[in-house]
C-alpha cells in the first residue's frame, strides 16, 4: 500500500510480471502504472498526469484550506476528476491534491485499485491524531510511495481513526476508517501537513529499500526492531495481539498470491 501513492505496486508488478496468463487477466493495472513510472506521469483520454516526488515544494509544504464556495466554480469539479483519474491510472488506492501540484487539503481513496468508486476527503481533520501519549490500538507496517521512489518505512499508525470532512457534495461528514483504509489516509494526511512517511518513523535506522525489504532474512535479529524485523510487506503488525495480520482491506493482495501460486504450480501456465 505507485507504492503508497499506494503502498502495494511493488506486489502488483511481481504478481502481474510472473506469469503471462495471470498478467493478462490484470492487464488494466499493469500497464498504467508501467507506463506512469516510465514517463513521471500518467496517461488518461490524451492527458499527462504529472506526479511530485519528494521532496517536491508541493509535499513539502501544508496544503491550503480549500474554500467551500469555490467548489460550485469550474476549476474545482475539474481538478477534483483529474485528482481521480490520476489515482486509475497509477492504480493507486489512495492519492492526495498535492502529488498532482494541486495546493488543496483533498483526499481520494478507494477499497482496491480497480474500484470506480472514490470516497472524497475535502478538509479532513483528524482530532487527536498529533497526540504521541495517546492511548489507542496500533498496527505497524512497512509503507512505500511512488511519490518517493524506492523507500520504504516502518511506520505505526491508529488501528482506526474518525475523520470529520466535506464530502464532494458539500456535506459535513465524519467517517470512521479501519484497518488499511485508515492507513492510506493517514499516509495521505501527512502530506497535507507538509510530511511524509519518512518523517513519521521513529528512528532513521526504520528506513530502507524496496529491495532491502526483499531480504529481511539477511538482516540482523531484531533490526530495527522485532516488530518491523519479523513483519513482511504488506502485513501489519497488531501491536495490541502481537500478531502479524492481513490487513482489512488488502484482502485482494492475498488473493493476487494465490492466484499467482497456483499458475506458478500448474505446469500447463508454464508453458
Amino acid at each position: 500500500s505507485n507504492s503508497f501513492c499506494t503502498l502495494l505496486a511493488p506486489v502488483r508488478r511481481r504478481v502481474m510480471l510472473n506469469r503471462g496468463l495471470f498478467r493478462r487477466t490484470l492487464v488494466r493495472l499493469a500497464a498504467p502504472a508501467a507506463s506512469a513510472k516510465q514517463s513521471g506521469g500518467s496517461m488518461q483520454s490524451g492527458k499527462k498526469h504529472k506526479l511530485a516526488h519528494f521532496p517536491h515544494v508541493s509535499l513539502t509544504t501544508p496544503a491550503s484550506h480549500v474554500v467551500l464556495e469555490d467548489r460550485a466554480g469550474a476549476v474545482f469539479p475539474h481538478r477534483l476528476e483529474s485528482l481521480k483519474a490520476a489515482a486509475r491510472d497509477l492504480a493507486c488506492q489512495s492519492i492526495c491534491a498535492q502529488k498532482i501540484q494541486w495546493d488543496a487539503r483533498v483526499i481520494v481513496c478507494r477499497d482496491s485499485p480497480i474500484d470506480t468508486e472514490f470516497k472524497v476527503f475535502i478538509n479532513p481533520d483528524v482530532p487527536g491524531y498529533d497526540v504521541k501519549d495517546a492511548v489507542t490500538p496500533m498496527y505497524g507496517m512497512w509503507e512505500t510511495d511512488t511519490a518517493l521512489s524506492a523507500a520504504t518505512a516502518w511506520v505505526v499508525r491508529p488501528q482506526q481513526v474518525a475523520v470529520h470532512h466535506v464530502d464532494e457534495y458539500g456535506q459535513s461528514q465524519t467517517t470512521v476508517l479501519e484497518g488499511m483504509t485508515a492507513r492510506l489516509f493517514l499516509h495521505e494526511y501527512d502530506f497535507l501537513h507538509g510530511r511524509s512517511m519518512l518523517q513519521m518513523v521513529p528512528s532513521t535506522d526504520f528506513i530502507t529499500s524496496s529491495i532491502s525489504l526483499n531480504q529481511q532474512h539477511l538482516w540482523p535479529d531484531a533490526f530495527p526492531s522485532m516488530e518491523a524485523r519479523m513483519t513482511p510487506p504488506n502485513m501489519f503488525f497488531d501491536y495490541v495481539s502481537n500478531q502479524i495480520v492481513l490487513p482489512k482491506g488488502l484482502e485482494w493482495v492475498a488473493e493476487l498470491h494465490k492466484m499467482n501460486m497456483e499458475f506458478a504450480n500448474n505446469p500447463q501456465v508454464r508453458s
